[in-house]
């Protein structure tokens, strides 16, 4: 699935049996190749959520991808999973699933961004050429883009904070997890007599749950505390009603000011691996900062593009659609890349040529020629594989632009 918003087309035309294309992205950074995970956990749909359990035991911090058979179907939603009225083991897997949508693997990081926001999801699959391989992380596009120039003069009170809806030590788990779930919110707040007192992290009682074997004290207990009698229900999920108190903590209480850079919480995140910190400015609680609202946050930036892209024979033999697509993508953030070296308008030739014999393999020249003001560049590479040479196409010509560029201070901040 590749959203049209990604591609803007000013201008197509047919001369001498080659296609041209001028291209021009209004929102666009970065590609999120450098942030593909590989590792995900797989299981069948039909799967009991017992099966799920015995592998997220060993693997809690990584996605899990629903197949049904050897076809992809949708990601798991973990937060589902403490849901108080489930028997884990009749319950099937595909009860928890959640489709979200399939990005390509030369996506950009604010479209992604903005994707998963839509998407209200911890990570979206990554496909190349209908073939799953691997995953992207919210936290890590938020890491990635915060740090971009555009998005650097962010600070965290310029993103929508949620205001807490106060959890008190006393108030029952179940309250803590709806707002978890409501919200999109890993760690809420616990108060008590009206004052900031600990944490609790949705991870925290995720991983409580899963390793949690009721003893006979523990389970009449909790019975006792929940207010119901024993019955068919999995015992490790009665406990929707014990007191906030019973799985909150006063350590690992990360909190962050408001007048802090965005890019700085987004380090803390990472460093800690959680998707929210609590905001605090002269010791009042303000809200909690999200991964979600961050993205959101992201997305919406606007970088307005310095150049214009026209394709000489992106149609050439040998070519499909998905080459067309990601030489089309790599061209677009390379051209990005350098605008923000030039910082200035250009425009850029892109000519694709093939031989070999018919019905054959063929063999690919790339030639791309950059012009900006009182400059004109032309670079040629050949290769079997198309994108392989341009991507050494780009890499001269970046390199040139800042051999040329090097050590006049008019450009220094440019490209740097």
């Amino acid at each position: 699935m590749f959203s049209q918003a990604f591609l803007g087309f000013s201008s197509l035309s047919h001369e001498h049996n080659h296609l041209y294309i001028s291209l021009s992205l209004p929102k666009l950074v970065m590609e999120i190749g450098p942030i593909i995970q590989k590792q995900f956990l797989r299981i069948d749909v039909e799967a009991p959520v017992s099966q799920l359990i015995g592998k997220l035991k060993q693997n809690h911090e990584q996605a899990v991808l629903v197949f049904k058979k050897d076809k992809y179907v949708g990601v798991l939603e973990k937060r589902g999973l403490l849901r108080s009225k489930m028997n884990a083991r009749e319950v099937k897997v595909r009860n928890y699933m959640k489709k979200v949508p399939l990005l390509g693997e030369y996506e950009d990081v604010i479209s992604t961004a903005y994707l998963l926001y839509e998407s209200n999801a911890d990570f979206l699959p990554v496909q190349r050429r209908g073939e799953l391989i691997g995953v992207v992380h919210a936290l890590d596009i938020v890491a990635f883009a915060t740090v971009l120039p555009e998005a650097k003069s962010f600070r965290v009170q310029d993103v929508r904070l949620v205001r807490s809806v106060k959890v008190t030590d006393s108030d029952p788990i179940a309250t803590a997890i709806e707002y978890m779930q409501n919200e999109h919110i890993d760690r809420v707040p616990v108060f008590k007599a009206g004052s900031l007192y600990g944490i609790i992290s949705y991870q925290d009682l995720l991983q409580k749950y899963l390793q949690w074997v009721p003893t006979k004290t523990s389970s009449a207990r909790l019975q006792k505390e929940a207010g119901r009698t024993r019955g068919a229900q999995d015992d490790r999920l009665r406990w929707a009603g014990l007191p906030v108190s019973s799985f909150s903590t006063t350590e690992n209480l990360v909190t962050i000011k408001s007048s802090l850079p965005l890019h700085e919480a987004a380090k803390l995140m990472e460093e800690k691996d959680i998707h929210s910190l609590i905001v605090v400015e002269s010791s009042e609680v303000l809200g909690v900062l999200t991964v979600k609202n961050m993205l959101r946050a992201i997305g919406s930036l606007n970088i307005p593009p310095l150049y214009n892209i026209k394709f000489i024979g992106l149609k050439s033999p040998g070519l499909d659609s998905y080459d067309q697509y990601a030489l089309k993508k790599v061209s677009a953030f390379e051209a990005y890349k350098l605008q923000r070296m030039i910082n200035n308008e250009f425009s850029i030739v892109l000519h694709i040529k093939a031989y070999g014999k018919e019905g054959g393999r063929k063999k690919y020249s790339i030639h791309l020629r950059v012009e900006y003001p009182g400059q004109q560049l032309t670079v040629s590479e050949d290769d079997w594989d198309a994108v392989a040479a341009l991507h050494r196409v780009w890499n001269n010509v970046k390199n040139h632009v800042k051999k040329k560029f090097r050590g006049d201070s008019s450009w220094k901040k440019s490209y740097e």
